[in-house]
C-alpha cells in the first residue's frame, strides 16, 4: 500500500452486514475500508437500543483509530437522528475526540447529500418501527426537509432488514413518490440498496439518496476523493463539491 492511499474509518451497528459489501463495491483505487462495529445488547430497533451503542463508543473509536482513518463515518441513520437540534453535530464531535480525527454521521449525510441534489420535499421509505420512523422525521424536518410521504417494512428486527430484498425496497420506493417530491430518500444503511439507486433514478426521473450511499459520498468528500462511483447515482456521476 503506498503512502498516499486514503483511509475510511466507518463506526457500524454490530447487526450491520451491508454497508461493508456496499462500501468495498464502490471503493474507488487509493480508498480502503476499516469498519469497527459497535457495542449493542440486543438486535432490536428502539430509541434505547439504538443508544446503548453509545455505551461504548470512545472505547470502539480508539479501536477504530489504530488503523488510522482519515475521515470517521457514524454508519446508522436511525441513531444519529434520534433528537432534534444538533444531535448528528454532538455525536461527531464526541467521535472526532475520541478517534482523534475528523468525523461525521449517516444522518448529517443525508441532509448535505439532499441539498447538494436540490432535494428539499422528499418521499421517505425506511425499514424502522412507527417509532423510530416518527424521530428521524422530525430531525429531518427540523433540518428543512419536508417529507411528502412515508413507506416503511415497519421492522423492529435489525436481523431481518438486511433480508429485504432490493426488489422489495425499489417497489416500495415506487409506492412513495409523489409528483410533487424532489426526490427519493431510502433510509437505513443496513438495507441493500445498491443495485437499485440508478434504475429508480431512471423511472422516476429524480434524485434517489440512501443511507449508504450519502455515507460514502460525505467521506469520500471530506478526504478530498474527487472519483466518479458506477452505479451510486448522481449523487457520485460528476465531480465532488
Amino acid at each position: 500500500m503506498t503512502e498516499d492511499w486514503k483511509r475510511m474509518g466507518v463506526l457500524i451497528p454490530p447487526v450491520n452486514i451491508t454497508v461493508e459489501r456496499e462500501f468495498n463495491r464502490w471503493a474507488p483505487p487509493g480508498v480502503t475500508i476499516h469498519v469497527q462495529r459497535m457495542f449493542r445488547s440486543r438486535a432490536v430497533l428502539s430509541p434505547n437500543d439504538l443508544k446503548d451503542m453509545l455505551t461504548h463508543l470512545d472505547d470502539d473509536c480508539h479501536r477504530l483509530a489504530f488503523a488510522r482513518p482519515d475521515f470517521v463515518m457514524y454508519a446508522c441513520t436511525s441513531g444519529s437522528s434520534l433528537e432534534t437540534g444538533g444531535y448528528d453535530a454532538g455525536l461527531s464531535d464526541r467521535i472526532a475526540k475520541a478517534s482523534g480525527t475528523p468525523a461525521s454521521t449517516t444522518s448529517t449525510a443525508v441532509a448535505a447529500a439532499l441539498r447538494y441534489l436540490g432535494v428539499k420535499k422528499v418521499a421517505v421509505v425506511t425499514p424502522y418501527p412507527q417509532e423510530i420512523n416518527e424521530k428521524e422525521m422530525a430531525f429531518f424536518a427540523d433540518l428543512g426537509f419536508d417529507a411528502v410521504s412515508l413507506e416503511s417494512f415497519y421492522q423492529s428486527d435489525s436481523y431481518e432488514i438486511p433480508m429485504i430484498a432490493q426488489d422489495e425496497t425499489r417497489a416500495l420506493a415506487e409506492k412513495a413518490d409523489r409528483e410533487e417530491a424532489d426526490g427519493v430518500f431510502i433510509s437505513c444503511t443496513n438495507l441493500a440498496t445498491a443495485d437499485i439507486i440508478e434504475p429508480l433514478e431512471r423511472e422516476l426521473g429524480k434524485p434517489a439518496v440512501t443511507s449508504n450511499q450519502a455515507t460514502f459520498w460525505m467521506a469520500l468528500r471530506e478526504m478530498g476523493i474527487d472519483a466518479f462511483v458506477p452505479g451510486c447515482g448522481r449523487l457520485l456521476a460528476g465531480p465532488l463539491p
